[in-house]
């Protein structure tokens, strides 16, 4: 029974996210940079006090734009699902980007997932 009520509710986010327009991919790639830091972020939902999140930052190659990006999965849309951060060494990663058309206001608006590591170099 339980089983069924999960499916039910996923069934229901899909058709919310289908009547909120959809949602837009792309794939591009990204080059990540090899320290790992911890820096103070408000996570989503909206959370009353800052969180602590081990954070690295990634170079996006089709315009230059550096983004944050977290190496712990409960910080939703600051995470790439499938890609595990390895400190010290540089990869270059094909990210598919999604957003919704319309989004909730409830969620971020954009997630991202491994499509493939391309090269990972030791950095010294």
């Amino acid at each position: 029974m339980k089983k069924i009520i999960i499916a039910l509710i996923v069934l229901g986010i899909g058709l919310a996210a289908c009547e909120n327009g959809g949602v837009n991919s792309k794939t591009r790639a990204l080059i990540t940079e090899p320290t790992l830091t911890e820096m103070e972020i408000n996570a989503w939902p909206m959370s009353q006090e800052p969180t602590l999140a081990p954070m690295y930052r990634g170079r996006w190659e089709d315009n230059g734009a550096t983004q944050l990006f977290s190496t712990d999965p409960n910080i939703q849309g600051m995470t790439i699902e499938g890609f595990e951060f390895e400190e010290g060494y540089e990869c270059k990663l094909i990210v598919k980007e999604s957003s919704y058309k319309n989004p909730p206001t409830d969620c971020r608006n954009q997630w991202y997932k491994l499509v493939k590591v391309v090269s990972k170099t030791k950095v010294e």
